[in-house]
């Protein structure tokens, strides 16, 4: 199993998005000891079922022991490594489509689709080929193949933090949701990561939809700081100015023009730092 994960690690250093490899490589570098029985024992058939490219009966035997573990502390560590097993990518080909479709995305909407399944049909159990599924139907607004696609997402990591996520992002425009009341995130000043961006960008909705508009900005701030090429950035401040004041809600013509064109000239490399913000150059008037 060593052998292979270098073999992934080299092929991926040479990729211009080889993060999962390197996710895939933390996680399961870590020693056994780090997990109580059944999970240590899991762990150690998991890693055997993965050297065969069985992904799918390697997660099947995590997920047996989280339901023997039945809440004990090892749970939360269970899951996320759960989640990041599911994340990783076991062959080249299936990276390269998921990241063609990721660039894909905004520019060509059915070629994007259609690589995204390429990565699918190669690694049915790719949780990152299946996020970017659903929010490519969510974009759409396809709810009824974001709904299928999120089954099976919570079918693969149920409980999870990605999967709490994913059912937020997917559903938040629904009125029985309550999403403004949603807990998404409890502290907005924590170290930056992917997780913490999806959340936080989750959380300035939530709160421009509460008309909590100190917690908007503070949000916003935070992204501004840790993320400022984030292209819709400009047009969040401008929105949360336009509705905590008494004159028009609406965002400006001039915000919306420079926010069309930031979205024009988007690079792959925006493109693939944002792909978890599903509404990514979807918001104002363009």
């Amino acid at each position: 199993m060593i052998g292979v994960l270098k073999n992934e690690q080299k092929a991926a250093s040479k990729a211009a998005f080889c993060f999962f490899s390197v996710v895939f490589l933390i996680v399961f570098s870590v020693s056994a000891k780090t997990l109580t029985d059944p999970l240590a024992t899991a762990k150690k058939q998991a890693l055997l079922l993965l050297e065969q490219k069985q992904k799918k009966a390697a997660i099947e035997v995590i997920l047996e022991a989280l339901k023997k573990d039945n809440g004990r502390a090892t749970s939360a560590e269970g899951l996320d490594w759960l989640e990041n097993m599911a994340l990783a990518f076991l062959g080249k080909e299936a990276q390269e489509a998921y990241e063609a479709s990721i660039n894909a995305t905004i520019e060509s909407p059915k070629e994007a689709k259609k690589l995204v399944e390429t990565c699918l049909q190669l690694e049915p159990e790719n949780l990152e080929c299946l996020i970017q599924k659903t929010k490519l139907a969510y974009r759409q607004k396809n709810l009824k193949e974001a709904e299928q696609t999120l089954l099976s997402v919570k079918e693969l990591v149920p409980k999870t933090k990605i999967e709490t996520w994913l059912d937020l992002s997917v559903h938040k425009n629904d009125s029985e949701l309550n999403f403004k009341n949603k807990n998404i995130v409890k502290k907005i000043n924590e170290k930056s990561s992917d997780e913490h961006l999806r959340l936080i960008v989750l959380e300035a909705e939530r709160a421009i939809h509460a008309k909590n508009f100190s917690r908007a900005r503070e949000a916003v701030e935070y992204l501004e700081k840790n993320w400022n090429e984030w292209p819709d950035l400009e047009y969040f401040k401008d929105k949360i100015d336009k509705e905590s004041s008494e004159g028009p809600s609406s965002v400006s013509a001039e915000v919306n023009s420079a926010y069309a064109l930031k979205c024009k000239k988007i690079t792959k490399s925006m493109l693939r730092k944002f792909r978890y913000d599903f509404d990514l150059c979807l918001r104002g008037g363009i």
